[in-house]
């Protein structure tokens, strides 16, 4: 329901009806025909300006994708950019902002110069360390970093929402190749393990299950433009010409990229994830954090209720970063309204590393469709991504890609996650949190 007072009313009704024991799942309508005949091929259907002369490379661990990251920066000849949502004041953080620095020193002592630009939100700087974080920022400017704050006053009037953060991941080397996903710079990201409360090694845990991606080529312009676009709006300068780009020589990689932009109105990336949904024929698989976006939610259900036989699979994690938290209640809610319109659920305690098992938070953010197209980003599967974060992400479409995505990690996670139905649900959920999740849904645009 798109008006919030047609949803809060319902949504009480559906309270009165849990407190009384009587939540049966709605009346299914009957599914309404799948088109019939072969379509374009999503590429066709969703990228209309896609460069072709991409290599990538996947890294699911998190030693890998801090290795990957470090060793584009070493590579860098005249430039490297990040910007990022989180930059911990950790272990990872020294280290990484330690090589930026050496990286800076050491172009001025042979004479040149080296630029090197770092936007962290200044909602994200506060987060989990508290204002610990911002010794990282005044570290790397004492040093020859141009970094600054994303949105320093926290609320702007101009964008939607009213707190623009970015929530971006990207590292960009040379504007020739960058790393893409959804890991933020911190131990939790790119150490097999991490203290929850820095300094309390009984709060040790298993590092978050993330991914990054690699892309050398022709769509680090693109990437770049917009990274370009969020330092100008720091005040910081940009160039008079957009990035030129530089395709690869050895891949052929069709990519297109996609953002969440509140300032100027740009809701490209729901968009494309809408359309590729609603055209898919034979299989959706689509693993988030956070899982709470009705228009997303809906959509599924109706390419279900179209094409009984479309596969959709949905991975959610097993338990929120805080544990039952409020995005965890959220996602048993949305599994709920999934499980009933027939789409499988499973899940996920922290998906597979090295081929067993590892129990940790889930951070994983991606979809593929038909074995056509893969989605890659930072984007979650929530209100604020489509609507009022900065976010932004990649559409791969390449079904040898995609096929190794589906082979090394999407097949992977979901064979090692748990099942549930409606029955597991009604088991595994106390009086209380039902009655939570109730109440939270009309307002799930809040977070």
């Amino acid at each position: 329901m798109s008006n919030i007072t047609d949803r809060a009313i319902s949504y009480g009704k559906s309270l009165i009806d849990s407190l009384k024991g009587t939540d049966k799942p709605k009346a299914k309508e009957a599914p309404k025909e799948a088109p019939k005949g072969p379509r374009m091929p999503l590429d066709k259907l969703l990228l209309s300006n896609a460069t072709r002369h991409n290599e990538v490379t996947y890294h699911v661990g998190a030693e890998d994708s801090f290795q990957a990251i470090l060793s584009a920066l070493k590579g860098a000849k005249t430039s490297f950019h990040i910007e990022t949502f989180i930059w911990h004041d950790d272990e990872t953080g020294r280290k990484l902002a330690q090589a930026l620095v050496a990286k800076v020193k050491e172009a001025k002592a042979q004479g040149r110069t080296f630029d090197a630009k770092v936007l962290i939100d200044s909602t994200g700087i506060n987060s989990d360390y508290g204002t610990k974080d911002r010794n990282i920022l005044k570290f790397l400017q004492d040093n020859g970093v141009e970094a600054k704050l994303f949105n320093p006053k926290l609320v702007s009037w101009k964008a939607e929402g009213m707190l623009p953060l970015t929530h971006r991941k990207i590292y960009i080397a040379d504007g020739a190749k960058y790393l893409v996903g959804g890991r933020n710079v911190g131990d939790e990201y790119f150490k097999p393990t991490f203290e929850k409360k820095a300094g309390d090694p009984k709060s040790k845990a298993n590092s978050h299950h993330d991914f990054l991606m690699t892309v050398e080529g022709d769509e680090a312009a693109r990437v770049q433009k917009e990274f370009y676009k969020a330092w100008a709006l720091t005040g910081g300068k940009v160039p008079a010409t957009d990035p030129k780009p530089i395709p690869s020589k050895t891949g052929d990689t069709a990519i297109q990229t996609f953002v969440t932009d509140p300032l100027t109105g740009n809701k490209g990336l729901k968009e494309v994830h809408l359309k590729a949904i609603a055209n898919a024929q034979k299989e959706i698989f689509i693993i988030s954090p956070y899982f709470a976006d009705d228009e997303l939610v809906d959509a599924l259900i109706d390419a279900k209720q179209k094409n009984p036989k479309l596969s959709v699979k949905a991975l959610v994690p097993a338990s929120g970063e805080g544990g039952k938290d409020l995005n965890y209640q959220m996602a048993m809610l949305t599994a709920k309204q999934l499980l009933e319109a027939g789409i499988e659920v499973r899940l996920s305690a922290g998906g597979v590393d090295k081929g067993k098992p590892v129990e940790r938070f889930s951070h994983f953010k991606g979809m593929t469709v038909d074995g056509e197209i893969l989605s890659i980003g930072s984007a979650n599967a929530d209100y604020r991504t489509y609507n009022t974060n900065h976010e932004i992400v990649n559409i791969v479409a390449d079904k040898e890609k995609v096929a190794e995505f589906n082979r090394t990690i999407a097949n992977p996670d979901w064979n090692a996650a748990q099942p549930i139905s409606m029955k597991w649900l009604k088991d595994n959920s106390t009086w209380a949190e039902k009655a939570f999740r109730t109440v939270a849904e009309p307002i799930d645009f809040l977070y």
